[in-house]
């Protein structure tokens, strides 16, 4: 008989902890959230990511009285070169009328759009010595 009152005791302690326990209407249910431990690891310390820095634009070609340059671009393109006279002249692009003068010894630059297709002649003009045939192909 004992161990029947200490059976229904147990059942009735239960079921007070039951009801004492579980959540009201009023009370939102919690979720238990299963979690990972996570693992902490050690590295060497990694070195800033820098942007890589441009690469420098090619010079455009020389061109001097010493010898005629080919000059080869596609219709649209820009025409980029230099050009260094030794005497004070200047520098003609024959078909597109594009000058610059040329002081003795000084290096000018000259850039213009391709907009004429064919051959054209470029030379110090006043010596009138070709430096270069500039073609422009479709």
């Amino acid at each position: 008989m004992q161990r029947a009152a200490l059976l229904i005791g147990a059942v009735v302690v239960l079921a007070a902890a039951f009801v004492a326990l579980r959540p009201s209407d009023d009370e939102p249910e919690k979720t238990a959230v299963a979690t990972t431990p996570t693992r902490s690891t050690t590295t060497a310390a990694t070195p800033p990511v820098s942007n890589p820095k441009p690469k420098p634009k090619p010079k455009p070609p020389l061109l001097t009285s010493a010898k005629v340059t080919e000059l080869e671009v596609e219709q649209g393109d820009t025409v980029r070169f230099r050009a260094r006279s030794a005497t004070d002249d200047e520098v003609h692009v024959h078909g597109y009328d594009q000058s610059k003068a040329a002081r003795a010894g000084k290096t000018i630059e000259m850039s213009f759009t391709a907009t004429l297709e064919g051959i054209f002649e470029i030379e110090f003009e006043n010596a009138g010595v070709e430096i270069a045939t500039l073609t422009v192909t479709p």
